[in-house]
């Protein structure tokens, strides 16, 4: 049901304590009155899960925005998120558009993933290819 909300290729952790308690407000808060109340709850539950650093990890190279993955709010994950030296993010979905494409999937699909156009993701990928030096293989 989340990856169907927020459009995630949730990854399957066996023992994760999140689909054991269940997913919802608690890892999702919405409202001030939930961040607060749930937040530490969630955390709590993430530090002895034998999936941390896996959940961690997923969110981080997925760049998702919502919710407690790794026991970490968005927040506290942005430490995370490489950066320039001028401070801002680095971009790359370029990177991103090649890897998806190479694994079969649409424009119109990684388009809606990275929630972007076609046309922007077909840029990313030619910048990137042209930078990296990637032939089209045609």
């Amino acid at each position: 049901m989340i990856n169907e909300i927020f459009n995630l290729k949730v990854p399957h952790f066996p023992r994760a304590l999140c689909a054991q308690v269940g997913f919802g407000d608690l890892w999702f808060p919405e409202t001030r009155e939930e961040v607060s109340t749930f937040t530490s709850q969630a955390k709590k539950i993430c530090s002895g899960c034998h999936h941390r650093v896996e959940c961690l990890q997923y969110a981080l190279d997925e760049e998702i925005s919502d919710g407690i993955w790794g026991g970490l709010t968005r927040r506290e994950r942005l430490k995370f998120v490489p950066r320039r030296p001028n401070g801002k993010p680095v971009n790359n979905m370029g990177e991103k558009v090649y890897n998806y494409r190479k694994q079969g999937y649409s424009y119109e699909w990684i388009a809606s993933r990275l929630t972007t156009t076609q046309a922007a993701a077909v840029q990313a990928l030619t910048r990137y290819k042209k930078r990296m030096g990637i032939g089209d293989g045609k």
